[in-house]
């Protein structure tokens, strides 16, 4: 059966999920999560470590909540920072989704938490009636908080006050530059010759080249195809020496009609 109203979906959110149904009221925290799951956060803005946001009310159209997380101590905020030094990729993979194994164990071990361990640590209000803490528009504001680092984790970074910088010494460091190795241009073409028939070779050897690449006839036709063609080119070739006589002027001759370019492009025409 498949579970309604799932938060923390990525090990960050998880994360930060277990952090504050530890700290919270169980029956209360399923309240907003059935609020959150049901489109009852109207409106949400995370800024730094400042959390807004309009929640739907049964006696109002809607109440505010507003929620503070109080920043880590120097200390503290300097160790995460040299965890960001000493591995590079790290706000890389973190921004990806994922949570280095050691990472959260480090931390703890030098006393850190990125998650609040006490309300102590978290200032909160709502504008509605309820006086339990956390109401349940908060705890939906939570879960849908859960999502917002689901999306990206190092919004969980930035409501502890802590924005993770690239390392300096990496920053600093402008690669040599690489020399590009070009591919050599293609030659220029061959210039265009005005003969229209140069390279046209004799007619007569495409007679028994272009015929024997068709497929032979099934039938379908009163003639063989490949007949036909041969038949055509032959007639062709014949026909050569007559077409430039008739373009040849005054000589008449076919050899001299061959060296006449006029009579090339009338040869050439004849046949298009």
């Amino acid at each position: 059966m498949r579970a309604k109203h799932v938060f923390g979906l990525t090990p960050w959110g998880r994360y930060f999920i277990d952090a504050m149904e530890d700290l919270a009221d169980e029956g209360r925290l399923a309240r907003g999560r059935s609020y959150a799951g049901n489109g009852a956060v109207l409106e949400l803005a995370v800024d730094g470590s400042l959390v807004q946001a309009k929640v739907r009310g049964n006696y109002a159209p809607f109440y505010r909540v507003s929620i503070r997380f109080r920043p880590l101590p120097a200390k503290s905020a300097a160790a995460v920072q040299a965890a960001f030094d000493d591995d590079p990729l790290l706000t890389a993979r973190i921004a990806a989704g994922d949570l280095p194994d050691g990472l959260i164990e480090g931390l703890e071990k030098k006393g850190v938490s990125l998650v609040p361990r006490s309300w102590s640590e978290i200032e909160r209000s709502c504008t509605c009636p309820d006086y339990g803490d956390p109401c349940k528009h908060q705890a939906a504001v939570y879960y849908l908080l859960a999502q917002e680092i689901d999306r990206d984790p190092l919004v969980l970074f930035r409501l502890r006050g802590i924005a993770p910088t690239v390392p300096t010494r990496l920053s600093s460091t402008v690669p040599d530059p690489i020399t590009p190795h070009f591919v050599p241009p293609w030659p220029d073409p061959m210039p265009a010759s005005s003969d229209p028939l140069e390279g046209l070779g004799a007619l007569s050897s495409y007679a028994v080249a272009i015929p024997a690449l068709l497929p032979p006839s099934r039938g379908l036709a009163p003639f063989d195809l490949r007949v036909m063609c041969r038949a055509l080119y032959i007639e062709a070739t014949a026909r050569i020496p007559s077409v430039l006589e008739r373009g040849g002027g005054k000589t008449g001759s076919p050899a001299a009609s061959m060296s006449d370019l006029e009579s090339r492009k009338f040869a050439a025409s004849s046949f298009a």
